[in-house]
This record gives C-alpha cells, structure tokens and sequence, in this order.
C-alpha cells in the first residue's frame, strides 16, 4: 500500500464509524486479528501500530464521546509479536482511547481462530474450553481496567462462567454455536436450562477424503469457514441450520 492507500483506507474506516453513530449504532469493533489489514507500516512497534492508532484517534473526533470503539487482537501465541510487544501495542491502544480488547487469534496461514493446530495446552487449560484464555489473564493482569472480551472455543455456559469467574475476562464472544443456534446465547443466560443442557458440543466439519493427502492446514479452515458461513446463510433464508456431521 502506497501512503495514499492507507490515508484512503484510514478515511473509510471514519467514514463508516460515523455513519454508524449516525444510524443509531453504540459503537464498532475494528478488526486487527487473523491477519487482516491493519498493520500496514513496517520497523518499530510504534510504527506497526501507527495505521490502527490513526484510525482510532480520527474515529474519536467523528463520533459522539460515548460511542464505543472496540478492537479485535490476536493474542501473541498466534502473531508475529512476542508476548512483551503485544502488551506495549495493547498499551498504545489503551491510550488511544479503545472501550474494550476482543482476544483471539490465528490468520488464514495459521488458522487456530479456525479450530485449527492449537498449542499444547494443561489439563486444566483445555477444559476451560477457551483456546486463549492464558494470554487472556496475563493481559488482564497488566490491564485490569481495560474491558476485556474474550472469543474462541466457547461452548458451553459452564465455561463462559468459569472464565469470568477466573477473571480472564468481562466478555464472552460466541461464534460457530450461534452460526448454528442464533439463540445459542440466551440459552447461555436461561436459569432455567440447567448447565449440563445450556451447551452445543460441534464436530469438526468432515473434509473431503482427497484433502487427507494434500500437505496444507489452511484446506481445514477453508471448510470450516465456508460451512459455519453456510449455516449463517441458511438462518437469513428461515432454513434450518445443521450441526456437522462426524
């Protein structure tokens, strides 16, 4: 991207921020995880951040002052920062003027945000369900007056709970259970269902027997992707969703 690119883009993003407000809107989430645009400029961390950081500053001056401005963040197990350099970005962010950080994690060559290749977790980590709850924590730690929403992995009430509770987070972010059950998070938040039924348990979206034998994860993703956006589709149309198949 040349500069004018990016000051083009940069003008979009305000743009759109505005006419959200506009319309009634209490706020936006920029995206700056699973390898989308927002980091354009090269060298420093103050420089990798400079295109997110001018989006946000001219936001701020386009909306109202209680306009909620958010931003997704992959967590530094799954970008090309180390743990430090995503806690000094997280910390320009929060100067900036962010409401609340979105954690996940994962791009299209590296698809955890997929389901995909996770790192090794404890015992006790992976029944925790979330797949970046660790760096979820040790963010919090730093932060803990930052609104922190949490996404991945998700699936059951006992779990949104737990990680509340453990104060990894203030937010829970529920994706591929609402793809298939829109009402997947009042259930979540019915007293009534109790936890043991207030869960979706979802299989892993069977690839085709030819892509066993192709040497690439980014297949997996690709179906995962295409299947759960499928099922979106389905609910705009008043057509029943279906859980994958084993």
């Amino acid at each position: 991207m040349t500069q004018a690119d990016i000051e083009n883009v940069t003008r979009k993003f305000v743009d759109t921020a505005r006419l959200m407000a506009d319309s009634g809107f209490s706020g936006v989430e920029l995206h700056g995880a699973h390898g989308y645009l927002i980091d354009a400029y090269g060298g420093t961390l103050e420089k990798r951040a400079k295109f997110v950081l001018d989006i946000i500053t001219e936001i701020r001056k386009a909306v109202p002052s209680k306009f909620c401005v958010g931003i997704k963040l992959n967590s530094a197990d799954h970008s090309s920062s180390t743990f430090e350099e995503t806690m000094a970005q997280i910390g320009l962010l929060v100067e900036a003027g962010i409401d609340f950080l979105e954690v996940s994690g994962g791009s299209y060559e590296d698809p955890s945000m997929m389901g995909g290749t996770q790192p090794q977790k404890s015992a006790r980590t992976a029944a925790r369900e979330a797949f970046f709850i660790e760096f979820a924590t040790e963010a919090r730690k730093r932060y803990p007056d930052l609104v922190f929403m949490l996404t991945g992995g998700f699936r059951s009430r006992t779990g949104a709970e737990s990680a509340i509770k453990e104060n990894a987070c203030d937010l829970i972010g529920i994706g591929r259970p609402a793809a298939i059950d829109a009402k997947f998070p009042q259930l979540l938040l019915d007293e009534s269902v109790p936890d043991e039924k207030a869960q979706l348990l979802l299989n892993k979206v069977p690839a085709p027997f030819i892509t066993r034998f192709l040497p690439t994860k980014i297949i997996g993703a690709g179906l995962e992707t295409t299947y759960y956006g499928g099922q979106i589709q389905r609910i705009a149309k008043g057509l029943r969703t279906m859980v994958p198949s084993v």
